[in-house]
């Protein structure tokens, strides 16, 4: 291995020495860069000046100094700008660039940009200053002002606005806090009760935006010799089992990130609560369990329970609070009032998701795509054998599930005014929020307050979705988001390593002044991206080889991507087959704290589907391809998990993925385009919790190759590791392959397993020739593995069926391209891929992220390149 690991370096070393030679000759000659971008408004928000941050590929060796980078109007003139390098190639030159500046858009219309080399960019008028003091960090940027302090975690501090524009502040918060209430009984605050130093740092700091990060560790429970218990729900009413536990000394860790930019009268922010030593199962494909088990993983080592973890901010008001929340479907209602009037406390809780489990259950179908399902369903199902069904794969079991096991005790939310005071631990029930006033599906997570001087906005991202929520306003001026609400009858178990993080936004305005609730609420959820078209994303090779679109010679297969995420593109057949990954979800209901963000297998949920089957990438090559939004859209609730990283080896179903099945290259596509340096980490957290030096069939010595080389591209700080996994991958194929032949020793059979093994192996050897082009005798092996292969499959006659399979076309495409032989792509559009084989119907399998990506999306994007690329050269001109 060390005579291998000593063998690569050097090649690589002579190959990147070729590639800085390469470099320097291209930007000899290299044009002016020039990329145009275009950003589109999503939310029917009319945006002026607003942030808009995004990582953007470029070709190779177009920019090696991204201090010469500016971004221009569609007039050419000057946006104020802030670049950061996220990676660079092993020449030095610079391959995805964090892109940030203040962007004006139409509602639901489009403005040009256009990021140039012609720098360096003008001194920004007004930018953001930070006072980075002994006690306090103060963040100036324009209109506010926030003050932090070091010794304790407040929220957002001090916050103090200024409401004219003249320069002077006015102080409209004191600050807030994490605030957990314990089983133990007791309420613990970041402002009282950390158990370790609190750390206050600048993760990214320009002129137009400052990131400042805060870490701490707080007290979620106190070993005081008394004892709780675990609770249960039975649908109706919470019992204590008789499972009774010792309080036990318990904390947790926390990081927040407070995303500050110039001019903005909001702060968005990132808050991560962490479990820091607990245990739990370490198997991907342990079905997620509740009721006992919950009682019996608290007690282990290191885990714990809580009743709330809430997000509190304090208010300096000068009268009695009105307010507005949002609710209905998503924001089609607005439920407002007046907190005097509501006896002092207004409380929104979201118990449950209103999916179509629960609107089959109760009956009450709001979603025009289960009614018409329920309208088809008869048929369908009859045929199916399965008449008793409500829609395709309806299981009564799992809304009982639901309602038990999980704890949910109504459809959607409720809102209540006046509450009583009640201690944590104390199983309070629902008649203690109040009066009932007002009930509905799924509230958007926002609330608005107005004390006529100040308008003040707080939401939570993906509110319903990450049900149990709450939103509570309390006299005189105290709005708390419950993260973990304590209305959820049972507690909250926090296990093994596990992460979670929320997204919040705060917003402080003169009244009349800025954008209500709804609209900043909105524009916050759907954040403004900078998007190069398909030509310049080919170029960039930083998703890879694709085809450019081609609607005309490739309909089905434009379609077929689109069914992922367009709900029911075939409008002939019943919603419940041919669905979208959003409808998958709602028939299984994968939402709640834990769940939303992942996939789902078999007939209930198992977890890291999307990571498993590298669903980002497929996502996020067709977003690069159509500049269609939806695509990214998806892909970023498909890694919602990088957000709560590490989470591997800790709790609800985040188990530890196994390399046989985990891909990183779709994650750090996404991650790389959005622009958050800490999902990038988290990627590598991810493989390195994964990948072990172990290999044994072609589907692990596959995903091991590309993801390990996709690590070491990224981090090559690390390159002695992610070398050492190579060589264990490529030892693997030298013992299977046999050398006389090229044949894959025990992979040439008749079944559609052999074709899918064969595939994935020749993709991500075909990926790793191209990567390190001395390596010529991989690329002999290659060749000589496909060309036996075809061979083989000419000649099954009959049998070929399970053979006819998209999975092989990549690999073939790279024989075609190391042998100069184009008949190997002719071989697969003749026998593997045509358009014929796209299915435009998403509801294909058991699993139906699974089957969309590896049977149609996942192993193809190299020969439809190379194949269009071939039959139209010109639309590929200066195009790799």
């Amino acid at each position: 291995m060390k005579t291998f690991a000593l063998a690569r370096h050097r090649s690589r070393v002579l190959a990147g020495l070729l590639g800085s030679l390469l470099v320097a000759a291209f930007c000899q000659n290299a044009r002016a860069l020039d990329v145009p971008l275009q950003v589109a408004e999503p939310a029917g928000v009319a945006r002026s000046a607003d942030p808009c941050r995004t990582g953007v590929p470029l070709a190779p060796g177009s920019l090696t100094d991204e201090k010469k980078l500016r971004v221009l109007d569609d007039k050419g003139v000057e946006t104020a700008a802030q670049f950061q390098v996220i990676s660079r190639r092993e020449a030095g030159d610079v391959e995805w660039v964090s892109v940030n500046f203040l962007a004006d858009v139409a509602a639901k219309g489009t403005a040009s940009y256009h990021l140039v080399d012609s720098g360096p960019a003008k001194p920004t008028d007004k930018p953001v200053t930070v006072d980075d003091g002994k006690d306090a960090l103060t963040v100036i940027n324009g209109p506010l002002k926030l003050v932090l302090p070091k010794a304790k975690f407040s929220g957002l501090g001090e916050v103090w606005l200024d409401r004219d524009g003249n320069g002077k502040f006015e102080q409209v918060s004191k600050g807030g806090s994490l605030t957990i209430e314990g089983v133990d009984g007791k309420v613990y605050r970041t402002t009282s009760d950390l158990t370790a130093p609190l750390k206050v740092s600048l993760e990214e700091q320009g002129p137009i935006l400052v990131v400042v990060r805060i870490d701490g560790e707080v007290k979620a429970q106190s070993a005081d010799g008394k004892d709780n218990f675990y609770p249960s729900w039975d649908g109706k009413e919470s019992h204590k089992d008789g499972v009774k536990m010792a309080d036990k000394d318990f904390s947790l860790g926390f990081t927040v990130r407070l995303h500050i930019w110039k001019g903005q009268t909001f702060v968005r922010a990132f808050v991560t609560m962490r479990n820091l030593k607990g245990s739990t199962n370490a198997w991907t494909d342990s079905k997620i369990q509740f009721g006992e088990w919950f009682a019996h993983s608290v007690q282990q080592a290191g885990n714990g329970q809580v009743d709330a973890v809430n997000m509190d901010l304090d208010l300096t008001t000068t009268a009695n609070l009105k307010y507005k929340i949002g609710g209905g479907i998503d924001g089609s209602e607005v439920h407002s009032g007046d907190l005097a009037e509501s006896k002092g406390q207004v409380t929104l809780y979201q118990d449950s998701s209103a999916s179509w489990l629960w609107q089959n259950a109760t009956g009450k179908i709001y979603d025009p795509r289960l009614a018409r399902n329920k309208e088809m369903v008869k048929a369908d199902v009859t045929k199916a054998g399965r008449p008793d069904a409500a829609y395709w794969e309806f299981e009564p079991a799992i809304f009982n599930l639901l309602t038990k096991r999980d704890g949910c005790s109504f459809m959607g939310y409720r809102l209540y005014q006046g509450a009583n005071q009640v201690k944590p631990s104390s199983s309070s029930s629902f008649e203690d929020l109040g009066k009932e006033v007002a009930e509905g599906m799924r509230a958007p997570g926002w609330v608005e307050v107005d004390d006529g001087t100040t308008a003040v906005t707080v939401g939570c991202r993906w509110f319903w979705q990450t049900f149990p929520k709450s939103i509570e306003l309390k006299a005189p001026g105290t709005i708390s988001m419950g993260l973990w609400s304590r209305y959820l009858p049972r507690g909250h178990l926090f296990e093994g390593t596990i992460h979670k993080t929320h997204e919040l936004v705060f917003d402080f305005h003169a009244s009349g002044k800025g954008l209500g609730g709804a609209e900043r609420f909105a524009a916050f959820h759907h954040r403004l991206i900078a998007c190069p078209d398909a030509r310049h994303n080919l170029a960039s090779r930083a998703y890879g080889d694709f085809m450019l679109p081609n609607a005309e010679e490739w309909p089905r297969y434009e379609k077929s991507a689109l069914a992922a995420v367009v709900s029911c593109l075939d409008t002939e057949i019943n919603p419940g087959r041919s669905s979208s990954m959003e409808i998958e979800r709602e028939k299984m209901d994968v939402y709640d704290v834990w769940k939303f963000g992942d996939s789902m297998k078999d007939s209930w949920h198992h977890f890291g589907q999307y990571e498993e089957l590298d669903i980002p990438y497929c996502l996020m090559v067709h977003f690069a391809r159509t500049g269609d939004r939806r695509f990214y859209d998806e892909a970023e609730i498909a890694t919602r998990e990088l957000l709560d990283v590490p989470a591997h080896g800790g709790g609800y179903g985040h188990q530890c993925g196994e390399p046989s099945h985990y891909y990183v290259i779709g994650p750090m596509m996404f991650s790389c385009f959005t622009a958050e340096p800490f999902l990038k980490d988290s990627v590598q957290y991810m493989h390195d919790q994964v990948f072990k030096e172990t290999v044994w069939h072609l589907r692990s010595f596959a995903i091991s190759l590309w993801s390990n080389q996709t690590m070491l591209h990224f981090f090559p700080q690390n390159k002695d590791e992610y070398l050492k996994r190579i060589g264990v991958c490529l030892d693997y194929w030298n013992k299977v392959q046999v050398p006389e032949t090229g044949e894959l020793k025990g992979y040439t059979s008749d079944r559609a397993i052999a074709v899918f093994l064969f595939g994935l192996a020749t993709d991500a050897l075909g990926r790793y020739c191209e990567a390190f082009p001395a390596e010529k005798d991989y690329r002999t092996k290659l060749v000589k593995a496909c060309a036996e292969w075809r061979t083989y499959y000419k000649n099954l006659g009959d049998k070929r069926v399970p053979m006819q399979s998209a999975q092989a076309a990549n690999g073939l495409a790279y024989a075609a391209r190391f042998s100069g032989d184009p008949t190997f792509l002719d071989f697969v559009f003749e026998f593997l891929v045509n358009d014929k084989i796209f299915s435009i119907d998403y509801r294909t399998g058991v699993s139906s992220a699974k089957t969309w990506s590896e049977h149609e999306h996942r192993l193809i994007q190299t020969f439809l390149h190379d194949y269009d690329k071939r039959k139209h050269p010109e639309k590929y001109k200066d195009l790799p």
